[in-house]
């Protein structure tokens, strides 16, 4: 029969959890980097994608001028090639509009 002795474990275990923690300290110091970092990179993105709204809405607005422009000239050019029908809508839609107002 042989005899174990047994040494006291506690001093490595206490090491162990001592390192353990530190470790989790520094994981925790470089997540909360992390997260600052990222944070600080979608605000400049989102501020960024802020900057387009305005110049997209003036391109927007170029556009649809353009279109009511040509529109306008279409119309135009339709009143030269047929005066007396432009006269007989303007006429029909003035009258309807005053029986539509009389109400």
């Amino acid at each position: 029969m042989t005899l174990h002795t047994v040494s006291n474990p506690a001093p490595e275990a206490e090491t162990e959890v001592k390192d353990d923690v530190d470790n989790l300290r520094k994981d925790f110091d470089s997540l909360k980097d992390n997260v600052s970092s990222l944070m600080s990179h979608v605000g400049q993105f989102a501020s960024a994608k802020a900057g387009e709204v305005p110049e997209q809405t003036r391109e927007f607005a170029g556009e649809a001028k353009d279109k009511i422009e040509g529109y306008g000239n279409a119309v135009s050019d339709r009143i030269r090639e047929k005066p007396l029908a432009a006269v007989g809508i303007a006429a029909g839609v003035g009258v309807l509009f005053a029986m539509l107002t009389r109400r």
